[in-house]
């Protein structure tokens, strides 16, 4: 019986050993499994905020897409943008309320993202084949607490079928959301139909608009002098003074010493922004022509889903149809622009001067308004009519949206 003692001795250490060692193997197995779900959550959360800024800088993008999100050219009718599809104005309120479309992106087996910006419902993004650890992100706009305020919506998720809408999140996901706002890039309400900075000149058959009651009705607002022959017709809101129709050397285009602004004055005083800061705006489309463009290098920016253009230069143009009342233009010429012939435009237009000349049977027409900073010469067939719902349209089309200082969040309300 001798080393009995130290048999039982031994087994129970065994025993011990053992448990200790089960112990360390299901701690082991518990740590690999907190570090796995760990690591999809960060994941998941990346995937969001990579949603989030995908997201910012494609509603700022001005160029249509397809429903895979690439930038397309088209011969007729430009395709939606991504604000296009996220957002729709509504008359009733003149908001811009968001719609259900979602829009999405998943991570390839390459490291490269697949997209999906479909005209209705949610993304469904291709997702890698033959590996259970797709990451993807699907963004919405939502209604914000206060009427006509946005909340984007970013949410990410990691698994097999992750497609991150509502019946597919896979086995991780994150939500981030931040309130975001529209900086204009086109103001609402000019002062009159033609507004400008210095002397404007009208002969012909010419016909200036203004029924709207809001921005005081007038068809023509200048710095300097208005002169018009007999044939010009300038109409105000019904009911309206005819002393009303025109404001000649319009003191609100003095600068503070009493002279005419300069024209960069003149640009911020219109726009809310120096110029030399807004056009390098990423929601305009910038066109440089070295020296003159034409109106081919406008039609190739609109072909592509431009609807906010800025031309470097002067511009010189014919008998061009650029915009229409539901999809109107911004088209800022930082220089001269001539028009010969009968322009049809939907659109505010702002230059640094400005002659208009039709001698075509046709007649040119622009609804919207027109700016120039200094004199403005307007001849021939030539209607020209103030319309203030069709500029809210543009300016929301050349709009910047931010996130909201101090909006992120990435919790439930």
């Amino acid at each position: 019986m001798r080393g009995s003692g130290t048999l039982a001795l031994l087994l129970v250490m065994l025993l011990g050993v053992t448990l200790m060692l089960l112990y360390l193997n299901r701690a082991l197995m518990f740590e690999q499994r907190s570090a796995a779900l760990l690591w999809r959550e960060a994941m998941a959360f990346e995937a969001a905020e990579a949603g989030r800024n995908w997201a910012l800088a494609s509603l700022n993008l001005d160029r249509s897409i397809d429903t895979a999100c690439r930038p397309t050219t088209s011969s007729g009718t430009p395709g939606p943008t991504l604000r296009d599809r996220l957002l729709a104005h509504d008359t009733s309120s003149g908001l811009w309320l968001p719609t259900t479309v979602q829009a999405g992106c998943a991570l390839g087996a390459d490291n490269t993202w697949t997209c999906a910006c479909p005209l209705s419902g949610a993304a469904h993004p291709a997702l890698p084949s033959g590996t259970a650890q797709a990451s993807s992100f699907a963004v919405s706009l939502q209604s914000g607490a206060r009427p006509g305020s946005l909340v984007l919506a970013s949410r990410g998720c990691v698994g097999a079928g992750a497609n991150c809408d509502e019946a597919h999140r896979g086995d991780a996901q994150a939500l981030v959301r931040v309130d975001i706002a529209a900086v204009r890039a086109a103001p609402e309400t000019p002062a009159a139909t033609l507004v400008a900075g210095g002397n404007v000149t009208l002969t012909g058959p010419v016909s200036l608009v203004n029924a709207e009651p809001g921005p005081g009705g007038l068809a023509v607002d200048a710095g300097g002098s208005i002169s018009s022959d007999a044939q010009v017709q300038l109409h105000g809101p019904p009911g309206g003074a005819g002393t009303l129709l025109s404001a000649a050397n319009d003191r609100r285009w003095l600068g503070p010493t009493g002279t005419a602004m300069s024209g960069d004055e003149f640009f911020a005083a219109h726009f809310g922004l120096a110029r030399s800061r807004f056009r390098e705006l990423p929601s305009l489309t910038r066109l440089a022509c070295n020296g003159l463009c034409d109106a081919a290098s406008v039609d190739t920016a609109l072909a592509g889903g431009a609807r906010a253009v800025w031309v470097d230069g002067d511009l010189a143009i014919g008998a061009v149809a650029w915009g229409n009342p539901s999809r109107p233009m911004l088209l800022i010429v930082d220089g001269a622009l001539t028009i010969q012939g009968p322009a049809r435009l939907h659109a505010l237009v702002y230059s640094r001067t400005l002659a208009w000349s039709n001698t075509d049977t046709n007649p040119g027409t622009l609804r919207g308004a027109l700016v120039t900073e200094t004199n403005a010469s307007i001849s021939g067939q030539i209607a020209m009519a103030y319309d203030a719902a069709l500029l809210t349209k543009v300016a929301q089309a050349g709009a910047l949206y931010a996130q909201l200082p101090g909006s992120w969040r990435d919790f439930g309300d």
